[in-house]
């Protein structure tokens, strides 16, 4: 079960959503949700009932040339292993049309 809530203020966005697995394992989705370790460095670690509450707190800036870039906090609560872990992260957006504006100009 994965739900979901969120609320979007002028200075950033916040999501609020909480995860509980059974022995979820996805080669391609998020890390975090699964019930094995997908590391070298933790490569024993197994957990078959996963719960999490996260709280996720970011904020899209507006680059020249249709560049987003996206900042993100995210602390999460580990209910089984009583817990709080969290991560940062910078994400860099941009469309096909910023591919296009490129060649049009190496023209």
């Amino acid at each position: 079960m994965y739900l979901n809530a969120g609320v979007n203020t002028r200075l950033s966005n916040i999501m609020l959503s909480y995860w509980s697995g059974n022995g979820f394992v996805s080669p391609q989705g998020g890390r975090l949700y699964q019930s094995i370790s997908s590391t070298v460095n933790n490569a024993d670690f197994t957990q078959r009932r996963r719960e999490l509450l996260i709280l996720r707190m970011f904020s899209d800036f507006h680059l020249p040339g249709n560049v987003l870039l996206t900042t993100r906090f995210e602390p999460f609560y580990d209910f089984n292993r009583r817990q709080i872990e969290f991560s940062f992260g910078t994400y860099l957006n941009f469309n096909q049309e910023f591919f296009l504006t490129m060649l049009r100009r190496a023209d």
